[in-house]
């Protein structure tokens, strides 16, 4: 099994934060975003771990590492970003988005779950938002299941009440429906390079990874749902960090700060 970490973006929320440095070297207590989530996979004997990189590429340093870099983060999106390591994708992999924290029983569990492509959900997420934005009407996204399947994701969504879980950033697929990935990619990139595709309301070459998830669902590809209770932060804003860095003290100082 490999590791994908997405971090090409470039963080605007955070503003003079990471307006030099990738959002994923982020401090975080002594250590960074990546170097939390690179020990993590190595604690969980997976060695190869590629990182996909665009903002500020050049401070990624890491012998841990394989660094990928997207030249095009700034006119592109993840699922972009996810293509550009296809010379790698040639086996099961854990795809982690750069800007999260989480903790290790999540990553630990999602391993050794035998189901073998899952989607993390948190089923308590209306909490954490709380604590963002004082609402958890802001920032939605539709999120459905259906017996333990996922059924519908990143769609628009009037109403928390309509969302079954919320979508953190983090999945495993098995090599076939990577394999799946990369086939709709090669079909449509030409196609809607210049024009919307699908449902998306955006080019392909802009498209979030939720995009991608819910082509996989329309083409038949059975997407299982590997449910959490919190225990992660996304770091987008200045809040967030905050909030992560309190989170982190909590959890995982301990185990990091060394």
């Amino acid at each position: 099994m490999k590791a994908i970490i997405l971090a090409a973006g470039k963080g605007t929320r955070l503003g003079q934060i990471t307006e030099k440095q990738p959002k994923c070297l982020l401090r975080i207590g002594k250590t960074n975003i990546l170097d939390i989530q690179t020990k993590q996979f190595l604690n969980n004997n997976i060695e190869q771990i590629f990182v996909v990189s665009g903002h500020c590429s050049e401070q990624i340093q890491s012998k841990q590492i394989t660094k990928i870099d997207n030249g095009e983060y700034d006119t592109t999106n993840m699922v972009y970003s996810l293509i550009k390591a296809r010379q790698y994708l040639d086996d099961d992999v854990i795809i982690s988005y750069g800007d999260i924290i989480y903790n290790d029983s999540i990553l630990s569990g999602l391993i050794l779950d035998e189901s073998k492509d899952l989607v993390v959900s948190d089923k308590n997420w209306r909490q954490y938002w709380i604590e963002r934005y004082n609402s958890f009407e802001i920032d939605i996204e539709s999120f459905k299941t259906k017996n333990g399947k996922l059924v519908e994701i990143g769609q628009k969504c009037d109403s928390a009440d309509n969302i079954d879980g919320r979508y953190i950033g983090l999945m495993k697929f098995s090599k076939a429906t990577i394999r799946k990935i990369l086939e709709i990619w090669d079909r449509d990139f030409e196609e809607y390079s210049n024009k919307i595709w699908k449902t998306t309301k955006k080019y392909i070459h802009e498209s979030f990874m939720t995009d991608m998830l819910q082509e996989l669902i329309n083409e038949g590809v059975s997407l299982n749902v590997y449910e959490i209770n919190n225990q992660w932060c996304e770091i987008d804003t200045i809040k967030d960090y905050q909030l992560a860095q309190t989170f982190y003290l909590k959890n995982m100082k301990n185990s990091y700060d060394k």
